[in-house]
């Protein structure tokens, strides 16, 4: 079974394939090992560290010029993801999401794509599933070049998929 995931999905596909011996391939892209301290870069370390818990029931209903939709959504929707009632339940929980010694089990060939622009954090998770698996991996980083920048933002969202699908093409055929 070939196993890939895009965003934090390549979290979840990396620890799979460190715990399910039916992976033969995986597509991490990106290659995240650590969903606590992904959350953190991606949010900023002063919102993360804020010690005021808040629950999707709290932010319902606040017009959207005080506090933007998406961060309504996002806190509901990783409250009920992780099933947890607020976010300083979901931050405790994230703690757990670390890959750790399971890395070395990733045997499987191994993508790992990562865009040059999607952080420091992001780039250092990419180098230690690079190194922290026992499996051959492929590695590559998208530049601006590349269109990456632009399918980040959306102005070409087929580059993405199509463009990461091409070089899935490219790894080494399963054993």
């Amino acid at each position: 079974m070939a196993l890939a995931g895009m965003s934090i999905g390549g979290y979840f596909a990396a620890r799979t394939a460190a715990h399910d011996g039916r992976v033969r391939a995986l597509v991490a892209d990106s290659p995240l090992v650590d969903l606590y301290r992904y959350f953190e870069a991606f949010l900023g370390p002063e919102v993360f560290r804020m010690h005021r818990d808040i629950r999707p029931e709290d932010v319902a209903g606040i017009p959207e010029d005080l506090l933007p939709a998406q961060m309504v959504w996002g806190i509901a929707a990783v409250c009920r993801r992780f099933g947890v009632a607020s976010l300083q339940a979901w931050k405790e929980q994230l703690r757990s999401y670390r890959l750790e010694s399971a890395l070395s089990a990733v045997s499987c060939p191994s993508l790992a794509l990562v865009g040059l622009r999607e952080g420091p954090e992001v780039l250092r998770q990419a180098d230690e599933f690079t190194t922290g698996v026992s499996g051959p991996v492929t590695t590559y980083r998208f530049s601006p070049d590349d269109g990456a920048d632009a399918a980040l933002s959306g102005q070409q969202p087929s580059f993405c998929l199509a463009g990461r699908l091409r070089l899935a093409r490219r790894t080494r055929p399963l054993p």
